[in-house]
């Protein structure tokens, strides 16, 4: 019976399974295809990325600590990507147009204004992101928006210790239409939503936030957010 691999396995590469018999060690060492620094040799083959086996350090369930051949450590999560977003509000006489989350963070024990967010099931596809967007919107912000006055900001990656790519979202919403929060998760119920002014935006320390409303000023509505009265 052919052995079945889990999630994180390491005997899988991010790109799938490693085909059988095959030797990276094996291929033509042509002096164009040669790469030396600190001492580390790797092959470079053209239009194609050399994938070596990445070891687990340590398994804790939700999350694999690993390391590369490089001896270099990251973090691989078993909800691989994630989703993030930033209310817009289409209510030009309010200067306080820029919807984020004020949420308590553990890791650095205070509250922090970010961008909305939450991570993405392994076997989700990105045409249904949208719909895990609509859903998270009235969970954590309390809107019920349809999929028109969703924008894709495109995908970004999250950091060299993470495995992650995160998913931006801008999503215009009328403040007027807010309701109340639908999540019963109890740090959702302890966050609130945060408007702010365009010139606030420079105390952010969240780089999603940041990115989100950095890629709407490059968009064809911008004027959405910078004709504040």
């Amino acid at each position: 019976m052919e052995e079945q691999k889990t999630w994180g396995s390491n005997k899988m590469t991010f790109s799938g399974e490693k085909q059988e018999g095959e030797n990276i060690l094996e291929k033509p060492k042509k002096e164009e295809e040669i790469l030396i620094e600190k001492d580390i040799i790797e092959y470079v083959v053209p239009n194609s990325v050399i994938e070596l086996e990445h070891s687990i350090i340590q398994d804790l369930d939700e999350l694999k600590i690993k390391k590369t051949p490089t001896n270099s450590l990251y973090v691989e999560t078993k909800g691989i990507n994630t989703i993030a977003f930033v209310l817009f509000a289409t209510n030009v006489s309010d200067v306080r147009r820029i919807g984020l989350l004020n949420e308590f963070k553990d890791s650095i024990n205070k509250s922090l204004v970010t961008a909305f967010h939450s991570s993405v099931d392994d076997s989700i596809e990105e045409s249904v992101l949208k719909d895990l967007v609509i859903k998270k919107t009235k969970e954590l912000a309390g809107f019920t928006v349809l999929p028109e006055e969703i924008k894709s900001c495109g995908r970004v990656f999250v950091s060299e210790g993470m495995n992650q790519y995160c998913y931006l979202f801008g999503i215009r919403v009328d403040k007027i239409l807010q309701k109340d929060k639908e999540s019963i998760n109890v740090k959702d119920q302890n966050s609130s939503v945060s408007w702010l002014t365009f010139e606030e935006l420079e105390k952010i320390e969240d780089w999603r936030a940041l990115t989100i409303v950095t890629k709407k000023l490059m968009s064809q509505d911008f004027v959405m957010i910078s004709d504040s009265k």
